[in-house]
């Protein structure tokens, strides 16, 4: 058989892109078709739905957004904003991590679910007294899923190559593995007690588990879906943050008021970051520079990973989940109490814009092009849209009673 990489496959995706687009604003067509071979991974363009084989995956691309509205009198109105399409910039860059990560899957199941990530992404919602992972499109931000997982799921977390999905079970005391190209679970670990979060290192061969009652970290080999060693930390350990390099991993104590961290290579905690208060969430820039920790009801304190220190604080009204956006250039914090999302310009270190979300905020995930936030809203039982560009809400999601917890593949 022929054989492919994540790299041919997505520069033959790329061409293709490329050269449809052009005729595709020709003839004022909007949406671009082609079909993947389940076998070879050759991709081909054709003009409309409905023309693949039974050996082939439909897929398509959206390259313009809804029209502007009807101007006054019956004139014109300006054009629409124009359509996500595939993060084409920068995927290129990420494949080398990609192809790493991907080792040891079969190759067309990492390439099929790259480019159906790129195309439809997935965002996956917890529930704090269910037992089941609902799954949304969020291109049409409609349910297209439910998955069985352990009693009262929490934290969820994806790999690098998007291709599995890892959910602390904290009643259950195991971590729910889901195939994210058929949406079922395929392996069940069994961790410390009470986990709560979870964070994949850069390769996606370990995962890391804060277990908040047994007050030590679960390190998952996620070749072969076994625990590899239990590392103790500080007192209630909540949040999880691998820095980009996976050589170190940051681990937020609730009650210890401090960070443990743990050097990956012997996997020992090596220093702790005393804190002003108890750290609820905590995220990590793209670029392992920088820790930003969500203090209960004070701040955002920013941590420098070279000297492991605080070297700055955002004021902020009861902070409770932070993501980073791609770039590092935006932080975004949710305030559980305030039910919105303040937006931090990192460069400065402050605050750029506030955006009302729903009640109760308790979690959130940026999508991998950074032009969406998903935001959890533990009380009025939706998932608030934020369009990255205007920082407003442009949709909410309905899904049932208490989210907790939120990944975007």
């Amino acid at each position: 058989m022929k054989k492919y990489t994540l790299l041919a496959a997505l520069t033959l995706c790329l061409g293709v892109l490329s050269s449809t687009y052009t005729q595709a604003q020709t003839t004022n067509n909007n949406t671009i078709y082609a079909c993947y071979h389940k076998t070879t991974g050759d991709l081909r363009k054709v003009s409309g739905p409905g023309q693949c084989k039974n050996t082939e995956i439909q897929t398509s691309w959206n390259t313009a957004g809804v029209p502007g509205p009807q101007g006054p009198k019956g004139d014109k109105g300006e054009k629409g904003e124009p359509g996500e399409t595939p993060n084409l910039a920068g995927v290129l860059s990420r494949l080398n991590a990609l192809e790493t990560a991907s080792a040891g899957l079969p190759a067309l199941e990492a390439r099929v679910t790259l480019l159906e990530s790129l195309v439809n992404p997935l965002a996956y919602v917890s529930y704090a007294f269910g037992s089941n992972v609902l799954v949304i499109n969020t291109t049409s931000n409609t349910v297209v899923a439910n998955v069985t997982v352990g009693s009262q799921p929490s934290g969820l977390a994806v790999n690098p190559s998007r291709t599995r999905v890892y959910v602390a079970n904290s009643e259950s005391d195991t971590v729910s593995v889901i195939n994210t190209m058929t949406n079922a679970v395929v392996a069940t670990i069994n961790v410390g007690d009470l986990p709560e979060r979870v964070a994949i290192n850069p390769s996606g061969t370990r995962a890391y588990v804060t277990n908040a009652a047994s007050d030590n970290v679960s390190v998952i080999n996620t070749m072969t879906n076994t625990l590899l060693a239990t590392v103790n930390v500080g007192h209630s350990p909540t949040a999880v943050a691998v820095n980009s390099s996976g050589t170190r991993v940051f681990v937020a104590n609730l009650f210890g008021n401090s960070i443990s961290v743990i050097d990956t290579a012997t996997n020992t905690v090596v220093n702790t970051i005393n804190l002003v208060d108890s750290p609820m969430d905590m995220a990590i820039n793209s670029s392992g520079t920088r820790v930003y920790v969500a203090i209960r009801d004070t701040n955002i304190s920013v941590i420098d990973t070279a000297t492991n220190t605080v070297v700055a604080t955002v004021n902020l009204y009861n902070p409770v989940a932070v993501a980073v956006n791609p770039s590092g250039a935006r932080v975004y914090v949710a305030s559980l109490g305030g039910g919105n999302v303040s937006v931090i310009d990192t460069a400065t270190n402050t605050v750029v814009a506030t955006v009302a979300v729903g009640f109760a905020p308790t979690a959130m995930a940026v999508n991998p092009s950074g032009t969406r936030v998903y935001v959890a809203n533990l009380n009025s039982n939706d998932i608030s849209v934020i369009a990255t560009v205007t920082n407003t809400v442009v949709a909410t999601i309905g899904v049932g009673s208490r989210p907790i917890g939120i990944a975007v593949r």
